[in-house]
């Protein structure tokens, strides 16, 4: 699914899915879930740059079939100083993490009990 963000009072679509993640993955050695913990606790912001670039490309090629952008990698920093709070909003958007499937990875990492019979 594609969400929008506001970049100097014009609207890009944004897609955080499997190249985002394998991106943080190139990058960093992390899995997306760990890079986040990272950029929390660590403070490593670089991680919310390379989310960022990787999104709107790929926003770009879910709506118009090509993954051109107005922006380069390098500009990233100055991207998301004019986006940063609508951009953190996307972390918490049921298109990009539904509720359901983010309960059901919850459990799938909770041991399971199982019983024998004696």
């Amino acid at each position: 699914m594609v969400e929008y963000i506001k970049i100097n009072n014009k609207e890009y679509p944004v897609r955080i899915g499997y190249m985002v993640m394998r991106a943080i993955k190139a990058k960093t050695g992390l899995g997306f879930s760990q890079a986040l913990q990272k950029a929390r606790e660590e403070e490593d912001l670089e991680i919310y740059e390379t989310i960022l670039y990787h999104s709107l490309k790929m926003g770009a090629f879910a709506i118009n079939g090509n993954s051109d952008i107005p922006f380069k990698e390098e500009d990233m920093p100055m991207v998301l100083d004019l986006c940063f709070y609508d951009f953190m909003k996307l972390f918490s958007s049921p298109a990009f993490f539904p509720q359901e499937q983010l309960e059901e990875a919850e459990q799938e990492k909770k041991p399971k009990v199982t019983r024998t019979k004696t």
